[in-house]
């Protein structure tokens, strides 16, 4: 009796084995496709007049009321201050590794949060001989009708104060 139980057992998975095996063979049906439009927004340059007025106001600003009496940070004040004159532009593909933080993770900061295409965004560095001056950074991209700017690397240590600005 238990023979012919497991007999009739085999006999009934064994279409079931059959469709499965099939199923694996067998290619799919349909294949979907997203595609992603970017719209690719013109860029000012590193040098824009425009964009180097609108970032000496908005660093004169930030600074104007800082009473800061330590010496490393009315030093690196003053260079970035008088050094905002030339700027260069950087890939931004060189700033995704651990080694380019800050600037990475505001890079990947605007990718994600703001969705900012990589494409739609300026990096530049100012270009200075003094290495306190030379870690400044602008990020540009666009924002409605204007363009937003992130002063990167404006503060020693990070206070909490915006240092971003509009420009058109």
């Amino acid at each position: 009796m238990r023979n012919k139980l497991f007999g009739l057992a085999a006999l009934l998975l064994m279409p079931l084995q059959a469709t499965v095996a099939a199923e694996e063979t067998t290619a799919p049906q349909a294949v979907i496709v997203h595609q992603v439009e970017k719209q690719i927004v013109p860029m000012p340059t590193c040098n824009d007049e425009k964009l180097l007025t609108a970032t000496k106001e908005f660093v004169s600003e930030f600074y104007k009321n800082d009473q800061n009496k330590n010496v490393k940070q009315r030093r690196h004040r003053y260079f970035v201050t008088h050094n905002l004159d030339k700027f260069a532009k950087e890939n931004i593909a060189n700033y995704k590794t651990e080694s380019t933080k800050p600037v990475s993770d505001i890079i990947a900061d605007r990718i994600i949060n703001k969705s900012v295409a990589e494409e739609n965004m300026l990096l530049c560095k100012n270009q200075s001989l003094n290495d306190e001056a030379g870690k400044l950074y602008l990020l540009v991209y666009p924002e409605g009708e204007s363009y937003r700017v992130d002063v990167i690397n404006l503060e020693l240590k990070p206070s909490g104060k915006e240092t971003s600005f509009l420009y058109k």
